[in-house]
């Protein structure tokens, strides 16, 4: 089964997918494969990739069938059998990119992204070119150690493996609302 983890920048993917290798999954960096196969356009001055998203969803076409867990914030593109988004209150996000050395303005773009929820309608609008109704759950990792969210990022693979898509239903796009937070930066 393929799962395809993603997640604005700073909401903890790496670290979880560590974890996930760590109990067995094949864990494969969608960056790793972006390099690889040479599948960006050219490099920014802050080192950014600049993607084709339609170049990068036909090579990703190769991955369909395979039983791995795909990290990456555009691991959507992939013809995943379940997408998995991790969310981050926007202030613990800051507070994250900021440890790492995020320039502002990067910042600023990444906590808005996911305060608005991008990588998750992004992730829902891409299910008619996966070709199926793959479910998409996102998950507040917010309040959880990475332990724990590994824990339900499994209990999730396990869940779609076995097709008892109701075992997801309370993770389903809609319950993460960062809207409030929006509302008091105006």
């Amino acid at each position: 089964m393929l799962t395809a983890l993603t997640g604005t920048p700073g909401t903890g993917k790496t670290t979880l997918c560590s974890i996930l290798e760590r109990c067995g999954y094949r864990v494969v960096m969608l960056s790793d494969l972006i390099d690889e196969m040479a599948l960006y356009e050219s490099i920014e001055e802050d080192g950014t990739r600049v993607i084709d998203e339609e170049v990068l969803r036909k090579a990703l076409e190769c991955l369909r069938g395979e039983d791995m867990v795909l990290e990456g914030h555009l691991s959507y593109l992939a013809p995943a059998d379940l997408v998995v988004v991790l969310r981050l209150h926007p202030d613990a996000l800051r507070e994250r990119l900021a440890v790492r050395g995020y320039p502002e303005d990067k910042t600023g773009d990444n906590v808005e992204a996911e305060a608005l929820g991008a990588i998750l309608v992004r992730a829902v609008m891409e299910r008619d070119h996966r070709g199926k109704e793959t479910p998409v759950v996102e998950l507040d990792v917010t309040p959880m150690d990475p332990e724990a969210a590994a824990r339900k990022v499994r209990m999730f693979i396990r869940a779609a493996s076995r097709e008892s898509l109701n075992e997801l239903s309370e993770y389903y796009p809609g319950h993460v609302d960062w809207t409030g937070v929006i509302a008091e930066w105006y």
